[in-house]
């Protein structure tokens, strides 16, 4: 028996696949509420519908948890797999730069950063 290639997957199949959210609905609903720019053939697409598909060699853009996401389809999926094979079906392009221009490592030291009582600033 030959495994057959996907061409094309629904946007909220493929992110629940690449194991970026735990369930499909918490895919559909990110995608219905937030912002999702689909680079194709150096057209840019709007992703607003859970049923709009990607494919491979597509680039998706966005924001979630304050960290900005570029990610470049490699393969659709059959199945939601292992975290090994889920990682195989894109590669990350983003940088450590979270949305407010702080490098990601460093904008959680700066966050758990807290004064004490004299004043002084401590990391924890």
């Amino acid at each position: 028996m030959t495994a057959e290639r996907i061409d094309e997957q629904r946007i909220d199949r493929w992110l629940w696949c690449a194991r970026l959210f735990k369930t499909r609905s918490a895919a559909s609903k990110f995608v219905s509420t937030h912002r999702i720019k689909a680079t194709r053939t150096q057209q840019v697409i709007r992703i607003t519908k859970p049923s709009q598909c990607v494919r491979p060699d597509d680039i998706l853009v966005f924001s979630r948890n304050k960290r900005l996401h570029i990610l470049k389809i490699v393969a659709c999926a059959d199945r939601r797999g292992p975290a090994c094979e889920a990682q195989m079906l894109y590669e990350d392009k983003s940088s450590s730069v979270t949305e407010n221009g702080i490098p990601g490592d460093r904008a959680g030291r700066i966050r758990n950063t807290h004064h004490n009582d004299r004043g002084n600033v401590h990391a924890g």
